[in-house]
């Protein structure tokens, strides 16, 4: 049985420090976060159908960093964690959530080899819909926690 928390149900305003090593604290206030976001999203069968996925099937976003550096440190450990999943249930779904324009700035060559042969689907500039779509994320630590909480999607970090 799936059970979801409607996190923007539950609040209104919701306010986070993050504190960066060697800079002063950091705030960020999500403001009357139900009504802003929530209009953000896409439908989510636009958002399967766009990128070939099925919805009957589970649904895992894959967020190791938003940085080539971050993602290239830690996508080889969560596609460890993709093949364990997959011998484990062979109709689960990734996603790879990247930040907007980064294979055109970068080159796409360098995620293809990271990625290998795994059975992911990168997906450029649309990180909040594959959150808020997902059953599942496994997030390296950061904003995109918080992020992902504030979503609701149940996380492994």
């Amino acid at each position: 049985m799936k059970v979801r928390v409607n996190t923007r149900a539950l609040c209104e305003e919701v306010l986070f420090f993050v504190v960066y090593p060697l800079h002063s604290v950091s705030c960020l206030l999500y403001s009357s976060f139900c009504g802003s976001l929530s209009r953000l999203f896409q439908v989510p069968e636009d958002f399967l159908r766009r990128h070939r996925l099925d919805g009957q099937n589970p649904l895992i976003v894959l967020l190791p960093g938003s940085r080539r550096g971050e993602i290239t440190r830690h996508l080889p450990t969560v596609l460890d964690a993709v093949r364990g999943i997959m011998r484990r249930n062979r109709t689960a779904q990734f996603v790879l959530a990247l930040p907007a324009g980064l294979l055109r700035h970068t080159g796409g060559g360098w995620l293809g080899s990271l990625l290998g042969d795994a059975l992911v689907t990168p997906v450029e500039g649309e990180t909040w819909d594959a959150i808020a779509h997902a059953d599942l994320a496994l997030a390296a630590s950061g904003t995109v926690t918080i992020e992902t909480a504030l979503l609701g999607t149940p996380m492994v970090t």
